[in-house]
């Protein structure tokens, strides 16, 4: 399985870790960033590692999510 980082969330991302910095704690918003893209890159291994995003069953193409703290992490 391939991984693919839409520029959408690379952007959010790259947002979580400026908030982070901007209230003085840069160091935990790149832990954070750390911590979604591993949890992202578990699914190169383990393909069907998730839950079935109910929302989006109709669409038939087996749309999944992880949780990493506070953030949902979108896979397909």
């Amino acid at each position: 399985m391939t991984v693919i980082l839409l520029k959408k969330a690379e952007l959010r991302l790259d947002e979580i870790v400026e908030y982070y910095q901007r209230l003085g704690y840069g160091k935990r918003g790149r832990r954070i960033r750390v911590a979604i893209l591993k949890k992202a890159l578990l699914l190169k291994e383990h393909p069907n590692l998730g839950v079935i995003e109910d929302k989006l069953v109709e669409l038939g193409l087996g749309h999944r999510f992880l949780v990493e703290g506070n953030y949902k992490i979108m896979v397909l």
